[in-house]
Order: C-alpha cells, then structure tokens, then sequence
C-alpha cells in the first residue's frame, strides 16, 4: 500500500498543474460586454524526480487533457475568464524507480481556474499585454486526498496582420498544496510547495472576429507542451 500512496502522491503532483495548460495571448482584442466561449486541449512531454518519503521516483510522464474557457470584457482590452478542465496521465510505458506499477498513469483530474488579462499598449499592428490566472485541483484515490493550487503570470507580445496573429513571451508558474494520506491507520500531512519555474511559450493565431484559433508551444525546464483553442465571440 505505501508503494501505490507513494506513486500516487507523485502523479497527482505532476499532472493538475498541467491540467489548464494553454495560456493564449496576454492581449484580448475585446470591447467592453462581449463574450467569448472558447475550448482547449493540450498534450506534453515531462521528465520527473521526485523524493517522497525516501522513495525516488523518476521517468517521463505524458499529460493530456481538455477544457472549457468562458470569458467577459469588463472593459476595452480588460477580459476576466474562468476555466474548467480535465486531464490525465498517459503511460509512456518506461519503469519508475521503486516500482513496476501502474494503469492508474490514465487517471483522470479536475481542475477549475480564474483568470484576467488586458492589454497595456496597442500600436501599428503590435500589443503588448499581461495575463495572470490561478488553478485549482483536487483529487482523493486510495488512501490520498491532494489540493493543488497553481498561480501562472505572463507577459506577451501581439503581433496583427489582418487574420493572422502571432504572440509569445516568458511565463512564471508556481505550484503550492497540501496532501492527506492514511499508512498503518494514521493521518500523516504533506506540504507540496515547487519552486516557481520559469518558461516561455510562443502561439500562433488565424482568424478575426468571431472565430479564433490557435496553436502554441511552451517549455520549461524539463516540460514542453503544444497546445490548442479554439474561441467564438459573442
């Protein structure tokens, strides 16, 4: 049982702070009372260590997963958001450390966010804006229940020729939570807090008002991800 608690405890660590992974550009192009409903997906790549109660776990995971975006322009250029997603962990078929597990890699997680994003400068086709959205998650299998809560803050750069757009810039992401499991019938806490990483994306965007798509690569460290959205406005 320690040995399932261990590995789930590192899965579930890894992958909601995936779970919303597009980001966008930091630069609505909205007027103030419209409304957009967009859909995203995103897959991964990631090489993980971790050290948990003495046990280290290492290898690549795969995460993949799918969500909702709705979004409200409280003011030209200013766009609040929230997001809804699931995602899962696919099994790149390599062995772990300690163990030889595991079918629970495809389990699926939760994940809920808020977000804003608004545009500082806007001039001769180019804009320059920032983008600040907070994730939550939790998940309880086996003996573990996890809450996770990411932070993600970016800058970017727009630049417009008529339908076609392209954007990027450097991100922060900062992950923090806590954990519950029960081993030999006691509660033992556990404080999850990450360093924050920092990565840089970059997103192409085709089409004008009211449909959008867009595609973008992000790396950080170890991680890179591709993916997509797609945006109807309202």
């Amino acid at each position: 049982m320690k040995t399932i608690t261990v590995c789930s405890l590192v899965l579930m660590l890894s992958s909601p702070v995936f779970a919303l992974s597009f980001i966008g550009p930091a630069t609505p192009e909205m007027s103030k009372g419209q409304i957009n409903i967009g859909t995203e997906g995103f897959v991964g790549e990631c090489e993980l260590t971790f050290d948990v109660l003495g046990y280290e776990i290492s290898g690549t995971i795969k995460p993949s997963g799918f969500g909702f975006r709705p979004g409200y322009c409280i003011a030209d250029d200013w766009e609040i958001f929230g997001r809804l997603g699931l995602a899962r962990i696919d099994d790149p078929g390599r062995d772990y450390t300690e163990s030889a597990f595991v079918s629970y890699l495809e389990s699926l997680d939760l994940a809920w966010g808020l977000g804003t994003r608004t545009t500082l400068i806007r001039k001769d086709g180019f804009a320059f804006g920032i983008l600040a959205q907070a994730d939550w998650s939790y998940q309880e299998e086996y003996d573990l229940e996890v809450e996770l809560n990411t932070l993600l803050i970016t800058t970017s750069l727009t630049f417009r020729k008529d339908w076609f757009a392209l954007y990027g810039g450097p991100f922060l992401r900062v992950l923090s939570g806590d954990a519950d499991f029960m081993y030999m019938g006691s509660s033992i806490p556990i404080g999850i807090e990450r360093d924050g990483e920092i990565g840089a994306y970059v997103g192409l965007m085709l089409g004008e008002k009211p449909d959008r798509f867009c595609v973008e690569f992000q790396h950080a460290n170890d991680s890179s991800f591709v993916a997509l959205s797609v945006t109807h406005l309202f």
